[in-house]
């Protein structure tokens, strides 16, 4: 059959998709010319499993088509999907604008008798109004089939090609028989084709979610009154569940439920009710659902307190549920929101969710060299595998690839053994937290990814046969007696001192690194990388960079640590990612400094954030901190000889480009 689908959002494009791929020619038309673009290339701009290749495979052999001319598609299709999106509204009624602007589309272009089938999920009545509004645009014949959808975010093309039950709404039995057979090849396992009055199929979508939503609030309800009674809500949930009239699924405890779908459809339930009849259970589920929510962020404050400022707060999964991509009205928007207020540092993580989370939150998390990185090997045509636990990690950073196939991510601590199965060029070790706040604060953590982490990638670069790269540090050279420092010196380090952990795990990496060059002829690099700043660096990562950019916007006080007569030198990170490719084509062993070598005093660079801003902060001065380096300054002698090296952006180009973002995620918070 030739199929048109009109909306190619995930219920549309998953249809369209599945659709094809039983045999029919199908086109997905939409109003945004970019979306259409990016499908038209192969790219899906959702995440669920298994689509982007059923598109590609069904786009290749003609099948399956996109477009953003409704009229031609209406024209060379016998059946119509309508698949638009149904916001809320204001008065948590469904807003059926999309819906009424397509059908109307339809009935003007239709030249000869057509099949309209509602995929949007709709209030119950829609298919009358949809007749009605097509009528209005033309004399020729046609039929409204009501269709509603059932599936899940994550197992969307499963549940489409292995449905539970199809469910088929209307009054035209020819019409009801042709969509019937569409199905057909989807359910020959026995799965039921239902077929009731078009107003039965439009409530059988929203008395299914509401139902599912329902046993979410129950359980939740349940366990707070298991922690009550000092009960254990996990065994009670085992003995209920093995009751077949209740069954295991959706009665596991958690922040509440979200997505596209349960609060939407809840919400419009209540709305279709009104008062008589008053949907008293369901504004109850909402109402246990809102307050599910904020639990866990209360939790937290009974722990540590009201004031969260000293502490930092890993929130694993983003997207309101596994294996998708969707945060529309996922919980960890309230919690991680509740988080910030409270002054806390959140570190965050979603496989898939990390480009909406970015929409969301804006760029508060820790800037990684390694995301830099990503995208210059992305660029060039590489492979790329990116491996971090997300201890302090920068997760938005790699949002934007995680939908590039050249790309793959997995969730791994390199402390523990690593396994990777493909073959690898290159091995790159950049993990350790490297800000003085997160290293203080995770001073175990630190030496064991030095030690372990450096261990375990040494292993796997070795088991590859592939090129290793140690991102080392100017702290192994600690509070250095000689300026500038050169790769010879050995450096003047505390290695009991607060700042020790980290020195002492980079001096132990580099030692491990050249044992493993000797021992096992390892093709190794080591780089020591003096003070980087640029986009992408967390708000609050503690920094000096980040701290005096922070203040300034705020016109808060600078706060310089001593006299601010200790020097720094600061290179901005595309300088670096340049050095560090050309390290690692370069056949050199040795550590190698890559670094500014232009010199400043602390308190001369907070003068200068000061006038790049336009900032009216003051410069408050505090007692410097226990081992604080008194100069820095890199000799790249070897940098420039091996490499061909030396950093080409001027100090005040770089700030102005870091100090612009930092601005921007400013205002996105404001916002």
């Amino acid at each position: 059959m030739n199929l048109a689908v009109i909306g190619a959002g995930y219920v549309g494009l998953v249809a369209g998709t599945c659709f094809a791929e039983s045999g029919n020619e199908v086109v997905c038309v939409d109003i945004d010319a970019r979306k259409i673009e990016l499908l038209n290339s192969g790219k899906v701009p959702i995440y669920e499993p298994g689509l982007q290749e059923m598109v590609r495979r069904n786009a290749e052999e003609q099948r399956l088509s996109f477009t953003t001319e409704l009229a031609g598609a209406i024209k060379k299709s016998s059946i119509i999907f309508i698949a638009v999106g149904t916001p809320q509204g204001l008065n948590g009624h469904a807003n059926l604008d999309y819906v009424k602007a397509t059908a109307k589309s339809i009935g003007k272009a239709m030249d000869s008798y057509r099949i309209i089938v509602t995929k949007s999920t709709v209030p119950v009545g829609t298919a009358d109004q949809i007749k009605q509004w097509i009528a209005e645009e033309t004399s020729q014949s046609f039929a409204v089939v009501s269709n509603p959808e059932f599936l899940k975010e994550g197992a969307a093309v499963d549940d489409f090609m292995k449905p539970d039950r199809v469910v088929l709404g209307g009054d035209d039995p020819e019409a009801l028989n042709a969509v019937k057979e569409l199905y057909e090849p989807f359910v020959r396992t026995g799965n039921p084709i239902l077929t009731m009055d078009s107003r039965s199929a439009e409530m059988s979508k929203y008395a299914s979610n509401a139902m599912l939503a329902t046993k979410v609030s129950f359980i939740n309800e349940v366990a707070r009154l298991c922690e009550q009674m000092n009960a254990d809500i996990g065994e009670v949930r085992r003995a209920i569940s093995l009751d077949r009239r209740i069954g295991p699924h959706f009665i596991f405890p958690g922040v509440g439920y979200g997505g596209s779908c349960f609060p939407k459809d809840i919400r419009a339930m209540i709305g279709m009710g009104g008062q008589n009849p008053e949907m008293v259970l369901l504004k109850a589920v909402e109402a246990v659902n809102e307050r599910q929510k904020g639990l866990l962020v209360e939790k937290v404050k009974s722990q540590f307190g009201a004031e969260l400022s000293n502490f930092t707060f890993a929130v694993w999964g983003l997207a309101f549920k596994p294996r998708t991509d969707d945060m529309r009205d996922a919980p960890a928007i309230m919690v991680i929101e509740s988080l910030l207020a409270a002054g806390a540092r959140v570190q965050a993580f979603d496989p898939e969710a990390m480009e909406e989370a970015r929409k969301i939150f804006g760029d508060r998390i820790q800037y990684t060299i390694g995301s830099h990185l990503c995208e210059s090997f992305l660029n060039e045509g590489h492979e790329v595998l990116c491996m971090d636990n997300y201890s302090t990690g920068a997760n938005q950073n790699i949002g934007p690839f995680l939908k590039n196939p050249r790309f793959r991510f997995i969730d791994h601590n390199v402390s523990r053994y690593i396994e990777v199965q493909e073959p690898l060029d290159y091995v790159l070790h950049f993990a350790s937290p490297a800000s003085p706040v997160d290293y203080m604060e995770l001073p175990i953590p630190t030496l064991k990814v030095g030690a372990l982490g450096t261990h375990n990638t040494l292993g796997l670069a070795k088991s590859k046969s592939a090129v290793y790269l140690l991102a080392s540090t100017s702290e192994v050279y600690g509070d250095p007696l000689v300026r500038p420092q050169t790769e010879e010196y050995w450096g003047n380090v505390n290695p009991i001192g607060p700042r020790g952990v980290y020195d002492e795990a980079k001096r132990f990496a580099e030692a491990m690194t050249m044992a493993y060059h000797r021992y096992h002829g390892l093709n190794t690099r080591i780089v020591r990388i003096f003070n980087t700043y640029g986009p992408r660096m967390r708000l609050h990562d503690g920094r000096v960079v980040p701290n005096f950019i922070m203040q300034a916007l705020k016109n808060e006080p600078l706060t310089v640590y001593g006299q601010g007569e200790q020097t720094r030198s600061f290179q901005y990170v595309d300088d670096l990612v340049d050095g560090l490719n050309k390290l690692l084509k370069a056949d050199h062993h040795l550590p190698v400094n890559i670094g500014n070598p232009h010199e400043m005093t602390v308190l001369e660079f907070a003068k200068k954030i000061i006038e790049l801003t336009g900032s009216k902060s003051a410069i408050v001065y505090k007692a410097l901190p226990e081992d604080d380096p008194q100069v820095r300054q890199p000799d790249i002698t070897k940098a420039k000889k091996i490499l061909g090296w030396e950093p080409k952006v001027h100090l005040e180009e770089g700030l102005v480009k870091t100090i612009e973002y930092f601005r921007a995620r400013l205002e996105e918070q404001k916002a």
